[in-house]
């Protein structure tokens, strides 16, 4: 799930950073990259959230598909859809700062390189460098990013209902 995951997200990143006007070469539209970091991201998980679930559960709970298929009629019969959601506050507290600063520092980064070497092409050893010191960075800011992951544990019940 992670590859259509991140083909989404970085397509509507760079959807939407231009949607909203972004230009490399324009230095007033360098917070155009946090916005769209965040929408983009957000999306991401929004639409992946569920079925990460549901894999979560799949593996904690060593289900078959029709067991798994059970439980979601049995979750779906208790709680209604918004089972399809558990988890989604942790997820998003977890990757909206991190797509925040790694975009933002990451665009303002290529566009620093381009200004400075003077080049309107973008290669791969600039975008490289940018991706790297930027996830560099984040460390500093977002720290470990996988602690929240566990605040709503998912399959820590004998009940196979998700």
């Amino acid at each position: 799930m992670s590859i259509p995951s991140t083909v989404i997200y970085f397509t509507a990143y760079d959807r939407i950073k231009y949607r909203l006007g972004y230009d490399e070469h324009d230095t007033s539209t360098c917070h155009v990259p946090v916005a769209a970091g965040i929408l983009a991201r957000a999306l991401a998980v929004v639409l992946f959230n569920p079925l990460e679930l549901l894999r979560t559960k799949m593996q904690s709970s060593r289900l078959s598909y029709f067991q798994l298929k059970e439980a979601i009629k049995i979750s779906i019969g208790n709680n209604g859809l918004v089972f399809v959601m558990k988890g989604l506050g942790p997820s998003l507290l977890r990757d909206i700062p991190f797509s925040a600063i790694y975009w933002f520092g990451y665009e303002f980064t290529k566009s620093y390189q381009m200004r400075h070497y003077h080049t309107t092409d973008v290669n791969l050893i600039l975008t490289f460098a940018s991706g790297a010191v930027c996830g560099s960075t984040r460390l500093l800011f977002c720290g470990e990013t996988r602690k929240c992951d566990c605040a709503f544990p998912v399959g820590c019940s004998a009940d196979p209902a998700i």
